[in-house]
């Protein structure tokens, strides 16, 4: 569907066609013997002249609106879950590459997530939201590619608080699979939010939390 930024312009091609039509070029006379023959040739011309100017004006005043191509996405949900994938960042990671296999994997998760909403949030020294519960899965393999160790602090792992800010992306969710996956290699040891209230806003907002613990049981808390 096309429509215009600007449509309110095309009221100038009215004016374009008042123009050709009415605003006469003053020219001067010349004598000419064979006049029919004149008259034909000038007619011919001017009718030329008048359509060029048309469709030349017309071509201006269509840009100056600003066309745009519009498409409705209609997208159902019913049958998809909301996922909120959130991935630890934390200095440990880097060891024997987790943090790098972590990603591939979760890319070909994403990947594999037709009909799903999904959201990105990372830890460390504190947390954040890379991007929102979306559809546009592209946007969030590039986001997480851009991803790397010391974007959220290096020495600490906010998994608590990383969980309470991944459920407050579910408050206004009407999907009735709400999902948080945890892929870390440690446990949480800051006291920016306690793990009970973690919990909590999770159960309220009916969230099933899944673990991933990535690397041997050295790595993280049983």
């Amino acid at each position: 569907m096309f429509s215009f930024e600007y449509p309110y312009v095309l009221l100038l091609l009215v004016l374009v066609v008042v123009c050709v039509v009415f605003c006469k070029e003053k020219k001067r006379a010349i004598y000419f013997p064979h006049t029919e023959l004149l008259t034909s040739l000038v007619k011919s011309k001017q009718i030329l002249l008048n359509t060029l100017r048309v469709l030349i004006l017309g071509l201006l005043v269509a840009g100056l609106s600003s066309p745009i191509k519009t498409e409705q996405i209609i997208l159902d949900n019913t049958k998809g879950y909301e996922i909120s994938l959130i991935l630890d960042a934390s200095g440990s990671m880097l060891r024997f590459d987790k943090f790098k296999i972590v990603k591939e994997i979760m890319v070909d998760f994403i990947s594999k997530r037709k009909t799903d909403k999904l959201a990105l949030s990372v830890f460390a020294d504190f947390a954040y939201t890379v991007v929102p519960l979306t559809y546009d899965k592209e946007s969030v393999i590039k986001m997480l590619d851009n991803i790397e160790i010391g974007v959220a602090g290096r020495r600490k792992t906010a998994l608590y608080e990383a969980l309470f800010l991944s459920s407050k992306l579910f408050n206004n969710s009407k999907s009735k699979e709400r999902i948080a996956i945890l892929l870390t290699d440690g446990k949480d040891n800051t006291d920016s939010v306690p793990l009970d209230m973690a919990l909590e806003r999770a159960k309220d907002n009916k969230i099933k939390v899944y673990t991933v613990a990535v690397g041997d049981k050295r790595d993280y808390n049983a």
